[in-house]
């Protein structure tokens, strides 16, 4: 399967409710991952672990802790 991150949110409740609205429309639970910075550096680790691709954690990480 393939990882696909299609929004970074200023607001992690922004994240989550999106992924309800996606869930409700069908898409499974098991398809959606939010990461947010309370997850600290666990972010990393939970990146990889949903396949992102090594080039891109960087990126997502670093937006992270400034709250996307």
């Amino acid at each position: 399967m393939t990882t696909i991150i299609t929004r970074v949110f200023e607001e992690k409740q922004a994240a989550v409710d999106t992924a309800e609205r996606l869930i409700f429309r069908g898409l499974p639970r098991r398809a959606i991952t939010v990461i947010g910075p309370s997850e600290g550096n666990v972010s990393h680790d939970r990146m990889s672990a949903a396949r992102v691709h090594p080039a891109a954690v960087g990126a997502y990480a670093q937006a992270i802790p400034s709250g996307k």
